[in-house]
């Protein structure tokens, strides 16, 4: 997914030549001030169902410096699901169902609200994708192109063009 970002690019590459330095920095800041938006609509909004609080703390972001381009991912040391709650799995995400069975016993063995279900085999059909993190950057959509206007005008000051 992308997120398109509206400013004038005429004036930014004017203030770019400019003050480069300062330029970067505020495009920098921009970047690092969208992400953490996107970062904290996506901890606080989402479908799954939280549990211990894991997936909420694996998403991270961070900004390249050399290529001024902002990051945000799940951090799969923190919750190695993440991926699979975002992305969905089995017909979900692309993939077949899949057949489970009994390898020990005769037949399958589950209980719903009091009572025992059986079954000599099931078909699992996967979990539908939660894509969090694209619908925080699309809620974002005009808080991000705000604050990119708010740091592209300070670049402008800076290299005195504004």
């Amino acid at each position: 997914m992308e997120l398109k970002i509206d400013f004038d690019a005429q004036t930014l590459l004017a203030a770019a030549e400019k003050a480069p330095k300062e330029t970067a920095q505020e495009v920098r800041r921009a970047l690092l001030e969208s992400c953490r938006v996107v970062q904290r609509t996506a901890r606080r909004q989402h479908s799954f169902k939280s549990r211990t609080g894991a997936l909420e703390r694996a998403i991270e972001y961070r900004v390249e410096r050399m290529s001024l381009e902002g990051v945000i991912w799940i951090r799969p040391d923190v919750a190695p699901y993440g991926g699979y709650v975002h992305n969905g799995t089995g017909i979900f995400a692309g993939h077949s169902p899949w057949k489970v069975t009994p390898t020990k016993k005769k037949m399958l063995r589950w209980s719903k609200d009091g009572k025992f279900f059986f079954s000599k085999g099931h078909e699992i059909q996967g979990q539908p994708a939660d894509e969090f993190l694209y619908s925080s950057a699309e809620k974002n959509r005009q808080k991000i192109n705000d604050i990119f206007a708010r740091h592209m005008d300070e670049a402008m000051r800076a290299a005195d063009l504004k």
